[in-house]
């Protein structure tokens, strides 16, 4: 302003920066006036401008009346005549008199009675709402010139602009709503449409006033509102109101936010800015931690993507502005909830202070220097009270619990087990590094200085000290190990914090100081003279106190006191106070301020027996005190660091019988908390301390008396305090307890009890508990108590008091040991129940079996597995095993070998233990985890004394599952399990626990992450983990396995390999077991383990977490903890507790038998047909064998189960060379997979001559061919380069080169049938003659390695390839019907052991798969397929796959559906990628509600595009009405004339949203649609989309009653809407209709199992999607409540929910998805897989039936989890 440019001091500030300032300055003022602009002239440099509007351009535009017209209007009109904008109506008035004639006629063009006006200030500002002609004349006397306008209803619309450029972020006003007072949101949500429109009206705008400078425009959308779910328009928009010449401060929200969206990777979506009233007592630091702590704050953008809020303006006690930003709206409504309940929370305490300034840089995290610790107990009589020794003696080790991780230093005792002992509590805990902690003999160093200074302090002429001379140690010298290590660090970066500034510590740092590390605390010769605890008393002899106190100017007083230098001076003080010869009086040394060592006199003699020990004294009368309600006296103290005060409220000291045993927080009052916090403000602004110290006082009635100041000295009071600071909310009753623990307890035991009855505080994590801040063993603990409430906290105290004195048990019987060597085992390793994968349930069976030691210890093992029992003979010729050590279950189907174990086993495991003539004590019980039936079966056991190796069931509930990790999300308030139990600080993924889909959709929302991860809190191996980006794929899970965990997506680390960093621990009762490893994943699943490659820094800290968990949950058998790195930080991601882990049994191998020796174990699934004794064999002569105990280096087959699971583990020098053993062993077992070896090393076949014409010519025709695999262990590969794929059989022997005129003219009838077919299928395929050159040849067609063709036919040169796709060795074949591969006998639970071929058309063994010209030519046995390999144009090694047809979708909105919340809820169309990504191979366009801006023309074209691309695409004509919309004249014109179009669809029945058709209207409906089927030879089927209406099907039946009508003619959808609609459409079936269920309807899964069970035709029954529609929601009154969108991905995921879970077989799933809808609705050619059929089928794998390869029509579209490179993304 004006008053700015005569600040001298201010312009001289601003001319030195900008003269040390390169290129060009601007000033921005908020409004570019006249004195600005003199003021900017006083500078004299060239390079100085100013960005803003010159004044004339102000004077003429810079008004809001430039939108109105003059009142009585002229001809000339307003100032936007002639511009292309649309102006709000109404008139600039000059005179009041002509108000009411200006609103008349504007109430007359309005049309609509009484009219609401605003009247606002012509030059801004000033603005009201009148309905009388009197209030508006009222308005412009006191306005002057005024705009009127009749109030519009709408959405105002907020538009910045800086010079002649509009931003391109909008906002809405939403002041007065209930949100806030003054509110503006983000408008980014805009229709685009609306958004168009405004763009143009304000570059219109500008382009008629030609700004310079920044303005803001205000549009209005007339009949628009503002609501929960969106923004649109449909008229206006119109201007409304400028800012002009100005910057306003929405605009400079608007370009930080602009600007925010280019610097960010993910970019915020929305924001919103809002003013409230912040509590009287919240000061901004305090809100900033309050943000903090709720995970809120906006703290930049590379911090959380950008997200949270920040405080753009504050007002003490007045007014805040703040600024939300977030992913969506509705994030950022979640981030303005939680920041106004955070800024309006009014505290318990009354004294609003900020955080002290070591909090305040901590809370900012700015960089700050690291602050180094160094304090020291007082010695001698300062600390002679018995008290205050039990404190001090704490006082080294404090600053432990205080430390910020990775930063801070302390300086602790050395040779002191005491003082170890709590720091390696606090670095548990805390998660502080070792090399936080320097180990010194502080007290002895400081000694050995204070001599020297001594010996070497010249005396003075006048007597008096001179200061010490700074002493640089030699080397050796006591405290030199500590310098070196601060040196190290860098001094420059230095804060050091010790008890006090004195002249030995000052001596000792001084190299350091010298290196520019800085200091906190007061010198001591300052504070001997200016704050010693008689500064504000006078002495006695006349001198003033050195710090005036004018305590009755604040409401308080000073105490009756002086200060005193002789006895003489003790006797004239006493009688000058009038102390009576009956009065006590008390004696405070002054220089004693680190504790009360006060003197209690009752007579003047005693008073001449006082000797001054430690100099000056206070004599003062005692000082009147009132009590507590609880009856301790209100002495308290107020700390203070440098001139702030630290805390938010005084605190009590506790003092029973004159011993102090802590401190709890005042509660005085606010009135007398402000008097206190005024007079302690006031002292500190005169005395200025540069350190810490306290203020202490009585009070007495309500008036607080001082007593004294100590400074210059760390306390424990002060310590605490910080500490609460740091980790205590600000609301909280705080506590400081000392007390003297019992002998027997130390640190760890005090945790763990706090720990068990869950009032641990674990900082930074818990509000409420118990921590211990010191503790010595046979010392002293300080114990901080924090509660909601006094009464809390006294109960906490209790708790405490009883966990620190209660002696600790005697040390009990050890639990029995895994590791125990003179222990005999007994293992049984039995799945639980909610392991669904049949490799994973049979892997934990045998995997133990490698650990039995020959002639020691039993296994039980599951019966009929004839896999399990070669594996196990093999264990016994190789490795000496006993006959009587392995024993097996008599069932073994379920492999849950509890329920099956019988008095039998329990016989045979009695006799082994009798036989082997050691007493039952010396055998232990090792299964998998604790279970009831374990207990039972093994109770026999027990009672001999046989022990077990686990967890109780009451500890894995508590304990074992992943829930411990967060919160609920019905419970955000309650603390996690791992917080509660004190862990420490441990890093977790943000999440919450979720119970059922309201929950989870709530937790997204809350989280505002797009990328999530649903965990089932009970799992193992990845079963029932998925991936969402969005809230439609997340209702699409199902909680099968219970209670999820919903979690972000984390921006992984990974290896120099690309292999992410891992880190897992594990542990055998409560020890670390081994070190780390690295889990090698796999999608969700884990493939393997290896050691760790994660940094040392980061595995120590992993490990440290582990260690303190341990010890909290006190486990007593195995588990582990899974890590993950994110930028370096370990984050805790997964629980694996009360159970042996995958990781536990390589370990314990290699700790067993290759101890010290680099390892690596991973999975890979063994050919069927290679037993392990060939196995082994190969491995022995590839020299690459490990057998236990004697070689150094190999491969050992932990777990061999052929054609099922193997596990192995490799041994070798370096991890290198474990890689280089596992290649060559999966090499032995690729190559024996595509040799199709039978069991025992014999090829397939009836002789030697079929094994060498069908096993090696099937991997010899690999040369002809581009090798594909669709395999578990390798993913399907596009492009595979030949030569990559031969590599990995190098020792293959290529014996044989069939070609196609061998094959044609040795009379085979398959193979020449399958040529036959594909040379004469559509399009014909390509064939590549002999005289071509390679050039010619597409890349992989015919080459075989080297370049060369393969041999011509009849022996000429040359070579031919045919353009065809050969599906080889899948595991099954669903046609839907199931063909099994021959041997194939221990088939997945999805492929039921009991199914048969059903269609007698396809012998069973023939699943080798001919495909040509899109369609499927031939099914193949292994003999054919081999000779027709090498003229295919590529082959898919299908191996551990099972073959089904593709998905036939027939209810798509493909051009997108929705639109019933306006034009903004319209869904956007679906892509090719979309459909094959899951499956979908055949889809049926439909319209719904909106056949408006969604036309049958686009439908049209979008699926003749489809099906160009490469799916099949039909289409339903009509929409939601009757009669439909159709394309030509007619439904039967459209079904005649437009190929894609099969029938009428989705006609709405029973839904107020369709056209209420009678059942007449249906029947004449269907007619046509029957007509025009039978004139097209179509299925001409009317399509029904079934609605909520209370009527559901009635009116279809009444149409069928009603007329001619076939009841298969109607085709209704949605039937599973909801269990009573399933009722219904059960009557349906029963009269012999068809119905199309919804897949992702909650109610279908059930409804299915309904139709089942009524023994209804299932072929009657077909599901589709829904995909690209809306999911809206009403309530009872019809309103929409919400909308979704329904999902692509719905047939796939229901189809697996029916096989793993509900236990379906698998051709009876996939019949209501393929066979069904295309059999009715006539779709030739697809959902089935047969001889001429459309070439439409997925590869699933046989394990969790994950999408591994699609095929349509011929082609591969999809693979490697992404569609072809050459499929077209975008239509």
């Amino acid at each position: 302003d004006s008053d700015a440019t005569d600040d001298a001091f201010l312009r001289e500030r601003l001319a030195q920066r900008l003269s040390n300032t390169t290129g060009e300055i601007v000033l921005i003022p908020i409004e570019a006036s006249a004195a600005e602009r003199s003021w900017l002239n006083n500078f004299a440099f060239p390079n100085v401008g100013m960005f803003g509007d010159s004044d004339e351009w102000i004077g003429r535009y810079g008004k809001r009346s430039i939108l109105f017209p003059s009142w009585p209007v002229t001809s000339e009109g307003s100032f936007f005549r002639k511009a292309r904008v649309q102006c709000l109506p109404g008139y600039t008035v000059q005179r009041a008199d002509d108000a009411a004639a200006a609103m008349k006629s504007l109430a007359a063009g309005d049309g609509s009675g009484e009219v609401t006006f605003e009247v606002r200030r012509a030059s801004g500002g000033l603005a009201a709402t009148v309905t009388s002609a009197a209030d508006a004349e009222a308005l412009i006397r006191a306005y002057g010139t005024s705009v009127i306008a009749p109030q519009c209803s709408g959405a105002r619309l907020l538009v910045a602009f800086h010079g002649s450029n509009v931003l391109p972020v909008y906002a809405f006003d939403r002041s007065g709503s209930a949100t806030a007072a003054l509110c503006y949101e983000s408008a980014e949500n805009l229709d685009s449409a609306a958004r168009e429109r405004i763009t143009e009206a304000a570059r219109n705008t500008l382009r008629r006033l030609r700004p310079s400078g920044p303005g803001m425009l205000t549009f209005i959308l007339p009949g628009t509102a503002v609501d929960g779910d969106g923004f649109g328009a449909t008229g206006g928009p119109l201007l409304a109101d400028v800012q002009l010449g100005r910057m306003p401060l929405l605009a400079l929200v608007m370009l930080a936010f602009d600007r925010l969206r280019g610097q960010a990777d993910a970019a915020p979506e929305a924001w919103m800015l809002w003013a409230t009233e912040p509590a009287r007592n919240v000061e901004i630091f305090g809100i900033w931690k309050r943000l903090m702590q709720r995970d809120v704050a906006f703290e930049g953008v590379g911090e959380k993507g950008g997200i949270g809020v920040f405080p753009l303006a504050f007002d003490f006690g007045s007014s805040a502005l703040l600024l939300a930003v977030g992913s969506s709206r509705e994030n950022v409504l979640h981030l303005q909830r939680t920041a106004q309940r955070v800024v309006q929370r009014q505290t318990k305490n009354t004294i609003a202070q900020p955080l002290s300034h070591f909090s305040r840089g901590s809370v900012m995290k700015r960089q700050q220097r690291r602050r180094v610790w160094c304090l020291t107990s007082p010695t001698g009589a300062t600390a002679s009270d018995a008290s205050d020794r039990l404190a001090n003696n704490l006082l080294p080790v404090m600053p432990a619990s205080l430390l910020r991780p990775g930063e801070d230093i302390v300086v602790l005792p050395a040779h002191d087990p005491q003082t170890f002992e709590f720091w390696e509590f606090c670095r548990s805990v805390l998660g502080l590094d070792a090399e936080q902690a320097i180990f010194e003999d502080v007290d002895e160093v400081l000694s050995e200085y204070a001599a020297e200074s001594a010996r070497s302090r010249p005396p003075s002429p006048g007597g008096s000290e001179q200061p010490a001379l700074a002493m640089v140690p030699a080397e050796g010298r006591p405290g030199c190990a500590t310098l070196t290590a601060l040196q190290e660090l860098g001094a420059e970066h230095l804060l050091l914090v010790p008890s006090s500034l004195d002249e030995p510590f000052l001596a000792w740092m001084d190299p350091v100081v010298r290196g520019n590390a800085r200091s906190a605390g007061d010198l001591e010769a300052w504070v001997r003279e200016q704050c010693h605890f008689g500064v504000l008393f006078p002495h006695i002899n006349g001198r003033a106190a050195a710090v005036a106190c004018d305590a009755a100017a604040h409401g308080c007083k000073l105490a009756d006191a002086f200060v005193c230098s002789t006895r003489d001076d003790l006797v004239k003080a006493a009688e000058k106070l009038g102390a009576k010869k009956t009065q006590r009086v008390r004696i405070v040394p002054v220089h004693a301020p680190h504790a009360l060592v006060t003197v209690d006199v009752e007579s003047i003699e005693q008073l001449r027996l006082y000797d001054f020990p430690f100099g000056d004294a206070l004599l003062m009368l005692e000082p009147p005190c009132s009590m507590s309600d609880d009856g301790l006296p209100l002495t308290c103290e107020v700390a203070f660091s440098r001139k702030e005060v630290v805390g938010d409220d005084a605190m009590q000291i506790i003092r029973l019988g004159g011993v102090s045993i802590g401190a709890r927080r005042a509660e005085l009052g606010d009135e007398v908390n402000t008097r206190i916090c005024r007079l302690v403000e006031a002292l500190l602004q005169r005395m200025r301390p540069s350190g810490m110290g306290s203020v202490v006082f009585n009070v007495h009635d309500g008036v607080p008396v001082v007593l004294g100041v100590r400074a210059g000295r760390l306390t424990p009071l002060i310590m605490a305090q910080l500490f609460c600071e740091q980790y205590v909310p600000d609301d909280a009753h705080v506590m400081v307890l000392y007390a003297v623990p019992h002998r027997t307890v130390d640190v760890w035991t005090l945790w763990q009890r706090l720990a068990d009855q869950e009032i641990a505080l674990t900082p930074g994590q818990s509000h409420a508990g118990v921590f211990p801040l010191a503790f010595r063993r046979q010392g002293a603990a300080a114990l901080a108590i924090v509660g909601d409430d006094r009464a809390h906290t006294e109960r906490l105290r209790v708790a405490a008091a009883d966990a620190v004195r209660e002696p600790a048990p005697a040390p009990t019987t050890r639990v029995a040991s895994f590791f125990e060597e003179s222990l005999n085992r007994i293992v049984v390793q039995a799945t639980r129940p909610e392991y669904r994968r049949y490799s994973q349930r049979i892997n934990l069976a045998y995997r133990s079996l490698c650990l039995v030691r020959p002639g020691r210890d039993i296994v039980i093992l599951p019966g009929e597995l004839s896999e399990g029992r070669s594996m196990v003979s093999f264990y016994q010729r190789e490795f000496g095993l006993e006959e009587s050590q392995v024993i097996f279950t008599p069932g073994g189907r379920e492999l849950s070998m509890d329920t099956e174990i019988d008095d039998d086993v329990v016989n045979r495991i009695l006799g082994f233990i009798q036989e082997s003539g050691k007493p039952p004590s010396e055998f232990v019980l090792v299964p998998y985890t604790v279970t009831e039936r374990l207990m039972d079966w093994s109770s026999r056991l027990r009672a001999l004394g046989v022990r077990i190796v686990g967890d109780d069931a009451d500890w894995v509930t508590k304990y074992g599952h992943k829930g411990i990790l967060h919160r609920h999300v019905r419970r955000p308030d309650e603390p996690a399990l791992l917080e509660r139990i004190g862990a420490g600080r441990i890093s977790v993924p943000r999440g919450f626990v979720c119970s059922n889909m309201a929950d989870l959709l709530e937790a997204y929302h809350v989280m505002g992450s797009k990328r999530v991860v649903v965990k089932p809190i009970f799992g193992a191996a990845g079963e029932g983990i998925e991936f969402c980006s969005s809230v439609e794929e997340l209702k699409l899970y199902t909680f099968s396995w219970g209670e999820v965990i919903l979690e972000e997506m984390l921006d992984l680390d990974r290896a120099d390999d690309g292999i992410v960093l891992s880190p897992a621990f594990h542990y055998v009762e409560k020890d670390v077991f081994g070190d780390s490893v690295d889990q090698i994943m796999n999608g969700v699943k884990y493939d393997g383990w290896r050691p760790s490659q994660a940094p040392e820094k980061l595995g120590r800290a992993c490990e440290r977490m582990v260690v303190s968990i341990c010890r909290q949950i006190a486990p007593r058998g195995p588990g582990g903890f899974d890590f993950l790195s994110v930028k370096g930080r370990p984050y805790l991601t997964d629980v694996n507790t009360g159970r042996f882990n995958g990781a536990h049994f390589p370990k314990l191998f290699v700790h067993s038998f290759a101890r010290g020796r680099r390892w690596l174990c991973w999975k890979h699934k063994p050919p069927a047909s290679l037993s392990i004794e060939t196995f082994w064999e190969r491995c022995r002569a590839k020299n690459v064998a490990y057998v236990p105990g004697k070689s150094t280096r190999g491969v050992f087959p932990m777990v061999y189960l052929n054609g099922i699971v193997g596990q192995f583990v490799s041994v070798g020098d370096s991890d290198m060379d474990t890689v280089n053993i596992r290649a060559v062993v999966d090499r032995i077992l690729e190559r024996a997979g595509r040799l199709g070896m039978a069991p025992g090393g014999a090829a397939g076949g009836s002789s030697q001559a079929d094994a060498q014409g069908g096993a090696e010519a099937l991997v010899a025709s690999v040369y002809g061919a581009e090798m594909l695999t669709a395999g578990e262990v390798a993913e399907p590969i596009l492009e595979h380069e030949l030569a990559d794929t031969l590599s990995l059989h190098s020792n293959v022997t290529f014996a044989i080169q069939p070609n196609l005129a061998d094959a044609t003219s040795n009379g085979d009838t398959a193979v020449t049938a399958a040529i036959s077919a594909a040379a004469q299928v559509n399009a014909g395929p390509k064939m590549y003659p002999a005289d071509c050159s390679s050039a010619d040849v597409p890349p992989g067609a015919g080459s075989n390695g080297s370049g060369a063709l393969p041999r011509a036919f009849g022996g000429r040169t040359g070579g031919a390839v045919i353009d065809m796709l050969l599906i080889a060795r899948p595991d099954a074949i669903y046609t839907p019907a199931p063909v099994f591969r021959p041997g194939y006998s221990q088939p997945h639970p999805a492929v039921p052991a009991d199914a048969i071929a059903a269609d007698q058309e396809i012998a069973s063994g023939r699943v080798n798969l001919l495909i040509a010209g899109g369609k499927l030519v031939g099914f193949l046995e292994d003999a054919d397929a081999v000779q027709l390999a090498p003229f295919c144009r590529r082959v898919v090694d299908a191996a551990g796959t099972v073959v089904l047809p593709g998905y036939v979708d027939i209810h798509v909105h493909v051009t997108g559906g929705g639109g019933e919340l306006g034009p903004e809820s319209r869904m956007p169309e679906l892509f090719l990628e979309d459909f094959v990504s899951h499956g979908v191979t055949t889809v049926v366009g439909v319209l719904g509600t909106d056949s408006v801006t969604r036309s049958l023309h686009a439908l049209h074209a979008k699926c003749r595009a489809l099906t160009r691309e490469g799916m099949t695409a039909y289409m339903w004509t009509g929409a939601y009405d009757c009669p439909p919309p159709t394309l030509t004249d007619s439904v039967e014109a459209d079904l005649c004339s437009l190929e894609p179009c099969i029938g009428v669809g989705e006609v709405a029945v029973s839904d107020h949203r369709g056209s209420q058709p009678t059942p007449q209207q249906l029947a004449w409906l269907a007619s046509r649609c029957r007509v025009g089927g039978l004139l097209s030879g179509k299925a001409g089927v009317l399509y029904c989309h079934i609605g909520t209406g209370p009527r559901q099907l009635e009116p279809l039946f009444e149409a069928v009653k009603c007329s001619d009508i076939p009841i298969s003619q109607f085709l209704p959808t949605h039937c599973s809407r909801n269990v009573s609609l399933v009722e219904h459409t059960c009557k349906w079936i029963e009269a012999g209709g068809y119905a199309d269920f919804t897949a992702a309807s909650e109610s279908t899964v059930k409804g299915l199992q309904m139709v089942r069970e009524r023994g209804l035709d299932m072929s009657h029954i077909m599901c589709s999607s829904d995909a690209g529609g809306s999911s809206p929601s009403f309530d009872a009154q019809g309103n929409l409540l919400g909308i979704g969108r329904g999902s692509v991905m719905g047939l796939h995921s229901l189809l697996t929910k029916l096989v793993l879970l509900e236990g379906w077989k698998l051709e009876d799933a996939i019949q209501l998805m393929t066979l069904n809808p295309a059999r009715f609705l006539k779709l030739s050619g697809k959902g089935e897989l047969a001889v001429g059929k459309d070439a439409d089928l997925l590869l699933l794998s046989n394990g969790n039936l994950g999408i591994r390869t699609v095929v349509s029509k011929g082609a591969i579209v999809y693979a490697n989890g992404k569609p072809k490179k050459s499929v077209v993304s975008g239509t």
